[in-house]
């Protein structure tokens, strides 16, 4: 699979860039819209967990410190989570800056 970023304009898709097909070369499509990162409030997402962390807990999953991850992982843990395939399909667009901060949170909760 590959992603690719287009814009829709007169009922078409235009890539923004040369794709590798034939001409007359059918092909699906998996659109997925880009978000308005101005509706998405980090700090609020991460604060709501509306008791998972108590489920995770039951079903055996422990917290990050529980397992010896610290402070001085982050940096490492958020760069190594920028270049993952998943942050190519996430809903919202996370930068290395916003993985620091969610981590840094996880392990302040308590």
């Amino acid at each position: 699979m590959r992603t690719v970023e287009a814009l829709y304009v007169d009922g078409l898709l235009k890539p923004d860039r040369p794709l590798p097909l034939q001409p007359g070369e059918r092909v699906g499509v998996i659109l997925v819209r880009r978000p308005d990162p101005a509706r998405w409030d980090l700090r609020r997402i991460a604060a709501a967990s509306g008791g998972e962390d108590e489920a995770l807990a039951a079903a055996g999953l422990e917290r990050p410190s529980a397992r010896g991850v610290t402070g001085g992982a982050i940096a490492s843990m958020a760069e190594e989570a920028t270049r993952q395939w998943t942050a190519n399909f996430n809903p919202v667009p996370l930068q290395k800056a916003d993985f620091v901060e969610l981590y840094n949170q996880v392990l302040r909760a308590p």
